[in-house]
Formats: structure tokens, C-alpha cells, sequence
């Protein structure tokens, strides 16, 4: 089978005109709604929506959302695959100077822009400004970050040694911004991690030996209660036991350098 893709130049807006946001200094980029976020180094994020790229000769003057800092990290989230998916964009960063994380979410609507959504949460430790966004009780730490996959994304802090797993779905259809937000899962982190993604339903985390791979539905599901801890057990690193990549809902088994659990609001969504 032959695949004939094409590249192009974009050029990206130029930093020394006095209208121009600060220099860029990354980029992230959804495919499926040609959504591209630039993140500045003053910590704000030009957003962008449905860009037909291959025609684009430049950038627009200005972006359809400028987020004002602080953000730390961002990812794009894919809500309700089939049939018709949407896309949110989520930016998460300080607040009251790290003693809290504030979550903000940015809805793609049928009108190809982003509007701030209006976020319903019950869970301790958990609530939403209308002004502000979500807020967590969570310190935010000198390490912070996002990733998103399709219903749910996770975030770690380096300080808490946490990962937390958290579940994202559209309330209403006729109202493209509401959307509920659930913590589903909780993965304590006995060392560092470099490293994270989600991916195909699972998590693979970046560690200081190699990788590990968990299976993300095995951690939302109600069901499972506790991460088994064979420390000392000789697995070999990213390396896991009882059933994880077979989809059993019982327990997933790691060796030693990670121990979690899973909340007991949770809600299964599709991965």
C-alpha cells in the first residue's frame, strides 16, 4: 500500500512586530479539527481552529482565542468519537502561587470556534469559577503536566508524586459548552517521571530504566480498586502482570516503582 501525503511551509507570525505575542516556544497540533496551539514564552497560547494548512500561506494577523498566562501545560482532548467527535482544549497552570491548579477548558463548537466552557464537578477537592475555570486542590510544583487522549487525560506534578487520571464528557448536545468532569484514578509515583503520553488506550510512562505501560481502562473502571506493588519481584521495568493487556477488570500489576487507585466516583468512558 502506497500513502502519498505533502508537506508545506507555514511561516509562523512574526515576533518583532509590536502586535505579535512574545517568541513562540512550542507547539501542539489536533489533526482532527486541524486545531494548532502556540504556546509563548510569556506562559499565554495563541489557539487556533480549523486550519486548512496546505492553503494557509501564513497565519492569521491574530488568533481566535489568546489564553492569558498562567500555563504551564496544555493538551487537546477528543470527546465522543463516533460518530461526530469533539475537540477540547484544556490549559492547566498555577494558582494562589502553586498551593492550587487551575484547569482551563476550551470547547470546539459547530461553528469551527472555541468557546470557554462551563465545567460541572461534585467531587472533593474539586469546584468550578465561572470566572476562573476548575480549580483543584493540588499543588502545582515546580513540574506540571497535561495529556489528553479521546474522554479522558491525565496530569502530573513532580512535587505531589501523583498522577491523576481524570474523565471528561459533553452534558448536553444543544449546549456545545457544558461538559462534566470527573477524577477517576489516582497513581502514586515512588520515582520520577520524565515522560508521559496516552495512547491507544494506555498510559506509557517515561521512566529513569525504560518505560511502563498501563492499561487506562483498567485504571477508570470502577471496579478497580488498587495497584498491586511487586517491588523486589524482578519483573523487568514496563513490564505488567494479571491480565493488564489481556483487559481484565479486576487489578493491574506493576513492580514496585508505582502504586494507584482508582476513585470510587469514577465513570467508564470509550477509549
Amino acid at each position: 500500500m502506497v500513502v502519498v501525503s505533502q508537506a508545506s511551509s507555514l511561516p509562523l507570525p512574526n515576533p518583532s512586530l509590536p502586535s505579535s505575542p512574545p517568541h513562540i516556544t512550542s507547539l501542539l497540533y489536533e489533526p482532527n479539527s486541524l486545531s494548532l496551539a502556540l504556546m509563548h514564552s510569556d506562559s499565554s497560547i495563541s489557539l487556533y481552529p480549523s486550519l486548512s494548512i496546505p492553503s494557509l500561506s501564513s497565519l492569521p494577523s491574530s488568533p481566535q482565542f489568546l489564553i492569558a498566562p498562567p500555563s504551564s501545560s496544555s493538551t487537546f482532548l477528543l470527546l465522543n468519537p463516533n460518530p461526530n467527535p469533539r475537540v477540547v482544549f484544556i490549559v492547566g497552570g498555577p494558582h494562589k502561587s502553586g498551593a492550587q491548579v487551575l484547569l482551563r477548558f476550551y470547547v470546539l463548537q459547530k461553528n469551527n470556534l472555541y468557546g470557554k466552557a462551563q465545567v460541572f464537578c461534585s467531587q472533593k477537592g474539586v469546584c468550578f469559577d465561572h470566572k476562573l475555570g476548575v480549580l483543584l486542590d493540588i499543588k502545582h510544583g515546580v513540574s506540571f503536566k497535561l495529556v489528553g487522549s479521546v474522554n479522558f487525560f491525565a496530569m502530573y506534578s513532580f512535587s505531589s508524586s501523583k498522577i491523576w487520571v481524570f474523565g471528561v464528557k459533553l452534558m448536553d448536545d444543544d449546549d456545545e459548552l457544558k461538559l462534566k468532569f470527573m477524577r477517576c484514578a489516582v497513581i502514586e509515583c515512588c520515582k520520577p517521571i520524565w515522560s508521559m503520553s496516552l495512547s491507544s488506550g494506555f498510559m506509557i510512562l517515561g521512566e529513569d530504566n525504560g518505560i511502563r505501560a498501563f492499561n487506562l481502562r483498567n485504571l477508570v473502571k470502577e471496579k478497580t480498586k488498587r495497584v498491586k506493588n511487586f517491588k523486589g519481584s524482578g519483573l523487568p521495568n514496563g513490564i505488567i502482570g494479571n491480565g493488564a493487556f489481556a483487559g481484565s477488570n479486576q487489578e493491574v500489576a506493576c513492580n514496585g516503582y508505582v502504586d494507584g487507585r482508582s476513585d470510587k466516583h469514577c465513570f467508564s468512558g470509550k477509549l
